[in-house]
């Protein structure tokens, strides 16, 4: 069959993750170009998946970005296949690409282009990945080798480039259309795609000189056959990710196969209950271990190789080799790199004249040893089976890959059934398990994912003295430091303020306000007369010779708020209060030494002002700030971006000025809220402060405005699926994720958090009576109420096999469940705009036919809608649909083990999907239930003859209600009328 390209797809974004709704003919494949630019020198993770659970595979990666070629540019571009594509149950395949993690919109963008592809069979097999780069030209090229044995590829060649305009174009194969996005930052990506069984060379042209990052993969037409030895059950797989971790997110661990092991597997993963939280899935493995492989021990780490080997064997010396058949290893180069990627495993030992052979064969089962001959001063490099260790079960049917659990190995007991077997009942947990870091509140977390060096939230207990540094990079404190000249005769300066309900008025009426979602404690200093602050009070000061250098940039911030007292001790003052000073020790013949940059308050009308002092000359030149970005009144973030050259001043995250110096490089000595140092004490600043931060780099003014906003209790105004995807970056989470648009919902500011990161994402979820869960695949979805709208059931379950109906077996049991009657439904909505303290509405939905019939039975939730009418539209939702007693299945059981049909539900059936259960009795109307899968057990096992016998018990709960969804032929009619068409 040629192989043809019916349909492609394009998309971007920058610091939210890309999602395209697309709609392949089922059976065909897809295969992703994702690309992404960023100019903050870091590395986002990149995901794909979809909302159907579709297996991904990452065919090749580009990390050429991170050479001195195209460092400056910051791309990365990676190619992903997914054969045989289904979405049973849905209108549309919802393909969803992430970056993980891009901070702001002026950061990074992500770029996806999808084509889909007929023709392709078998198991994705690459049979040849290129690289290129190109810095600052209008042309770029890559050669795709010729594919081995004149074998017919498909090759897909992907470039992205860091400007927007400049359109690149390739000059062979058939182009497919990518995002061109202009702005901060830019970039453009374009693709091509051909067939051929020799070598092909694809150039590119551009309209103007820009960087280049260029993939190109060949992967076979034709691919490994797709394992299926019997055409009445599918063939499984286990694979093993020998070597990682929970380092490594589970889709992009290199696996090996492991199925000759595998003996039978049992899975569970789902949500509590209807209206319960996802829970932890857990994996049960019964897996071979007659070698021993799977037995925890000590394996040697490292041993070079003594003379020349052969593709399965090494030579290594006998005093430092593996002494254990059956250790797995990788071989390295002996200059570190792999020789290949492939697992090996040892088969014999022997010893002889101070050297040790080790015969090896590969790790997954196939036939042959290494690539090439093993050579004198290659590296034997062990592996430790140990605890995470990635493990997954696939299953492949009529051609379509199922994921059926995924997860780490987390327990491996052993059972020992005779002298010379063994077996281990290892268990494994999912994804859900590796989500247990607490969330962080939204200043720390939006200030650690930006890696600063030095991080000081000064939350420290009172009498502590010195605040702790939690960036992880460096350790040096910030030390209340008192004035030379003395404290003041009233000056309070302490640890352990409550950042919450201070009253900054400067009249008799109080003004409370607060720092929203992190109810910590801060520094303060008060106290202070005018005419003490210019010589006396405290400040915070830290000494480090590690300071990031101003040659290559500094961002320092911190958070600040001053009562209506400390302004008229500013006022009154006859200096004006310094918030940040810098300050150099350089010992060079007393060079530059002294002070560098200082940000004060002016005491006349409470704008800011920097001081620079020239390197050269020694003098200081002074900046006054004017305009309406002033650093006092509420919590108030303010920022400084520092070169040897430049300085800009951020106030609440706003551009407040700027202007020229010519500073040191370095500087050793920082002041907070005084002066309290060897060179200078005094002018001191009252009020109170917290989160001292300080950044290796110029931060974007996207950052610096998200930073400033955290004092509201959100960097911006978000949905539930935008928060949950900000909480999974701030924890450091880089799985994949399927987080599916939301109902439009805005929600205001986060409270205090508490739990874990998934606790907190299924409470976001539930404010719109929406899902998280871990698939099968791996993937964390968020299934918001609007997506699951659009769902049909993707299977029927009953007797008539003959209208396409699965049977079920026997013990089904439908039952009302008044645990789920609820007529009375409060909603207690809590929400924040500015820094006043929250306010909170109480919304009632009542029922009184119902709690007549069945008595009152209350449901009470708590949501942060920006909204009080989202919250009243929550209310009824959920009274309606609870007010009345819905038919719930607490367990149904499919076997395909006698009817084969059943193997894509057996093997395919997710949390989240719809079926429709039937069942006829004889002398009654036929009992039909629309319901939703709330649990899902897999269960597979090699029986007599290699046959595999699996089924799947499912919980289900009753469906959400059908709802007119615009436009569609189904549920948008109303009449004859077809609503949005």
């Amino acid at each position: 069959m040629a192989v043809t390209v019916p349909t492609t797809w394009t998309g971007s974004n920058s610091s939210q993750d890309v999602e395209i709704i697309t709609n392949p003919t089922t059976g065909n494949w897809l295969i992703a170009v994702v690309a992404c630019r960023v100019v903050d020198g870091s590395a986002p993770t990149l995901s794909i998946g979809d909302i159907s659970r579709n297996l991904w595979t990452l065919l090749a990666t580009d990390t050429a970005w991170a050479t001195a070629t195209n460092a400056p540019a910051q791309l990365q571009i990676e190619v992903w296949a997914c054969p045989a594509v289904a979405y049973q149950g849905w209108p549309w395949l919802a393909v969803y690409a992430a970056a993980s993690q891009i901070t702001a919109d002026d950061v990074g963008h992500v770029l996806l282009s999808l084509i889909e592809v007929n023709g392709l069979s078998g198991a994705p097999t690459v049979d040849s990945i290129t690289t290129a780069a190109a810095s600052a030209s209008t042309t770029a090229s890559i050669t795709v080798p010729a594919p081995a044995g004149g074998a017919q590829c498909l090759m897909v060649v992907g470039a992205v480039t860091d400007n927007g305009t400049a359109n690149p174009t390739p000059g062979a194969g058939t182009a497919f259309a990518g995002p061109n996005l202009t702005g901060s930052p830019a970039a453009s990506s374009e693709g091509t795609w051909l067939t051929s069984t020799t070598a092909q060379t694809v150039s590119w042209t551009a309209a103007s000189a820009v960087n280049w990052a260029i993939i190109g993969v060949a992967l076979r037409v034709a691919g490994n056959t797709a394992p299926q030895p019997n055409a009445n059950w599918p063939g499984v797989q286990l694979q093993v990710g020998i070597g990682y971790d929970l380092s490594t997110p589970l889709s992009r661990v290199r696996w090996t196969d492991q199925s000759s092991r595998l003996l039978s597997m049992q899975a569970d993963r789902g949500i509590q209950a209807e209206l319960g939280a996802a829970q932890q899935g857990t994996i049960d493995l019964e897996i071979r271990n007659q070698d021993g492989a799977y037995t925890p021990r000590l394996v040697t780490a490292a041993a070079s190789a003594t003379a020349a080997g052969t593709t399965t064997t090494i030579i290594l010396p006998a005093t430092t080799s593996p002494l254990t058949v059956g250790d797995f290893f990788r071989l390295q180069t002996s200059g570190g790199a792999w020789k290949e990627l492939n697992v090996f495993q040892v088969t014999q030992l022997s010893t002889t004249g101070g050297t040790t052979t080790v015969t090896f064969v590969r790790a997954d089962g196939s036939s042959g040893g290494a690539r090439v001959a093993t050579a004198t001063g290659d590296v034997y490099a062990g592996i430790r089976v140990d605890l995470y260790l990635p493990v997954r079960v696939l299953a492949t049917w009529q051609g379509k890959p199922y994921p059926v659990a995924s997860g780490w190995l987390r327990d491996m007991p052993i059972t020992y059934t005779d002298a010379a077997w063994a077996t281990v009942q290892g268990q494994a947990g999912d994804t859900l398990e590796t989500l247990t870091a607490a969330p962080p509140t939204v200043a720390r977390g939006e200030i650690l994912r930006r890696n600063p060096t030095h991080y000081w939230p000064l939350s420290d207990a009172s009498g502590a003295g010195a605040a702790q540094n939690i960036s992880g990079l460096t350790t040096s404190v910030l030390t209340q430091s008192v004035s030379k000249y003395g404290a003041g005769v009233a000056t309070q300066a302490d640890f352990g303020a409550s950042s919450q309900g201070i009253d900054t008025s400067t009249t008799s009426v109080p003004y409370i306000v607060t720092f929203v979602g992190d109810s910590g404690s801060c520094w303060r200093q008060s106290g202070q007369t005018s005419a003490e602050m210019p010589s006396k009070g405290y400040a915070l000061v830290g000494t480090d010779g590690a300071f990031p250098s101003l040659a290559g940039g500094v961002t320092i911030i911190g958070y600040t708020l001053t009562t209506g007292a400390d302004l008229d001790a500013i006022i009154n003052a006859t200096s004006d209060p310094t918030v940040l000073m810098l300050r150099t020790a350089d010992p060079s013949a007393g060079i530059a030494q002294g002070s560098v940059l200082r940000l004060f308050v002016q005491r006349g009308n409470l704008n800011g002002g920097v001081v620079v002092w020239d390197k050269s000359t020694h003098m200081s030149g002074t900046t006054t700030i004017s305009g309406a970005n002033q650093l006092f009144g509420g919590w108030t973030m303010w920022a400084i971006t520092i070169t040897q050259t430049a300085w800009t001043l951020y106030a609440a995250g706003q551009f407040a000025g700027g202007g020229v110096c010519n500073l040191v490089p370095n500087f050793t000595t920082i002041d907070i809220g005084g002066e309290a140092d060897q060179f200078s004490s005094g002018r001191t600043y009252p009020g109170y402060h917290a989160h001292i931060a300080i950044f290796p780099r110029i931060l974007t003014p996207g950052e610096i405005y998200a930073l400033g906003s955290v004092v509201t209790g959100a960097p911006a105004i978000e949905d539930a699926g935008n928060r949950i995807q900000r909480k999974l970056n701030s924890t450091g989470w880089r799985g994949a994720r399927i987080l599916g648009t939301s109902v439009p919902i805005r929600l205001t500011a986060e409270a205090d958090p508490s739990g874990t990161v998934a606790d907190a994402a299924s409470e976001y979820a539930g404010y719109a009576d929406s899902l998280t869960f871990a698939d099968a695949a791996g993937q964390f979805q968020y299934r918001g109420r609007n997506m699951a709208y659009q769902q049909s059931p993707r299977v029927t379950l009953g007797e008539s096999t003959a209208g396409g109906e699965i049977p079920y077996k026997p013990g089904m049991q439908p039952s009302f469940n008044p645990t789920f009657i609820y007529n009375s439904v409060a909603v207690e909505n809590s929400k924040t705009w500015t820094q006043i303290p929250t306010t909170t509405n109480s919304i009632s939905a009542v029922d009184d036919t119902s709690a007549t019939r069945y008595g009152t039975r209350s449901m009470s939730k708590q949501t942060r809608f920006a909204s009080d009418q989202d919250a009243w539209h929550e209310a009824y939702w959920l009274m309606n649909r609870y007010a009345y007693p819905q038919m719930r299945v607490e367990q149904v059981t499919i076997s395909a083990s006698a009817y084969p049909a059943a193997w894509p539900t057996v093997l395919g059936i997710e949390v989240g999907d719809l079926v429709t259960l039937v069942r006829r009795q004889i002398g009654a109307p036929a009992l039909t239930l629309r319901c939703r899968v709330l649990r899902v057990q897999p269960h597979l096992v090699y029986g007599a003859g290699g046959q595999v016998q699996g089924e799947v018990t499912l919980t289900l709960g009753a469906a959400p209600p059908i709802v007119g969804v615009a436009g569609d032929p189904a549920y948008g009619v109303v009449g004859n009328i077809v609503l949005g068409a």
